[in-house]
């Protein structure tokens, strides 16, 4: 589905997230637009992980306000327009192939308990060439390379047709090359329109696709200065992509 590139994919205001009484994140606020790629940065425990679960309603916030295209989160029902891609180290596939793992995406449209159509698994078809894992469709997931799961997931995400993909660390256990693959597809998903956010421990790989950055230190969006480098895109751009003007968003 085409959103405008104007339209607001994720809106949360004031967040706080606690967990065992402790808090996680604390009076976070963030927008994403369509065709617009967003780093959330930070060192370990600064809750960047918990800010995608709770984009995702993964982990439950407790103050603050939070929508997904639009709508409030606790009506949101439309999740075939959100792809989701968690760590591939954090996923347990012991017999599946590939192409099962994909297939998986389609769930969404589906249900658990409805066969898969011919126009399923053209879709499916076309995610494991976008991420160019066609020829490996009928490998097993489990001995693939980090660089190769990593994209078998952003392939299951793509399954379920997106607007709004969101990413834990992809370039986790990635070596260069896999690196350099995954921020080239990253790119051109952007540049089709749609919206990604996704967490990194390190720029340089994916600084020419982004268009903000992020940083969170204790659970609180920071002021930073990055020095990213503005894709072509963004710089061509008559004004930058919108925010909240915290003033913990920079526009690289």
């Amino acid at each position: 589905m085409a959103v405008p590139e104007a339209e607001a994919l994720v809106t949360a205001e004031g967040i706080h997230v606690f967990l065992g009484g402790l808090p996680i994140l604390k009076d976070v606020s963030l927008r994403v637009h369509a065709r617009e790629a967003v780093a959330i940065l930070g060192p370990n425990g600064s809750g960047k992980t918990t800010l995608l679960r709770t984009l995702v309603a993964l982990t439950p916030f407790q103050q603050g306000s939070l929508e997904l295209f639009r709508t409030p989160l606790r009506r949101f029902r439309d999740w075939h327009r959100v792809g989701y891609v968690p760590q591939h180290a954090t996923l347990n596939v012991q017999n599946a192939t590939v192409r099962e793992v994909v297939t998986s995406g389609r769930l969404a449209h589906r249900g658990a308990f409805r066969w898969f159509t011919r126009a399923d698994r053209a879709i499916v078809a076309e995610a494991l060439e976008r991420v160019g894992l066609a020829d490996r469709a009928r490998w097993p997931f489990a001995p693939l390379s980090g660089g190769q799961k990593q994209r078998a997931l952003i392939a299951r995400a793509l399954a379920t047709q997106p607007d709004l993909l969101i990413m834990d660390e992809p370039l986790a256990g990635v070596d260069l090359e896999g690196q350099t693959i995954l921020a080239r597809l990253l790119g051109e998903l952007r540049d089709d329109g749609l919206g990604v956010v996704l967490v990194l421990h390190e720029l340089e790989a994916v600084a020419g696709v982004l268009d903000r950055t992020i940083r969170l230190r204790d659970g609180r969006v920071v002021p930073h200065a990055d020095g990213l480098v503005q894709s072509p895109r963004a710089r061509s751009s008559a004004s930058p992509p919108s925010g909240l003007g915290n003033p913990g968003e920079s526009n690289p």
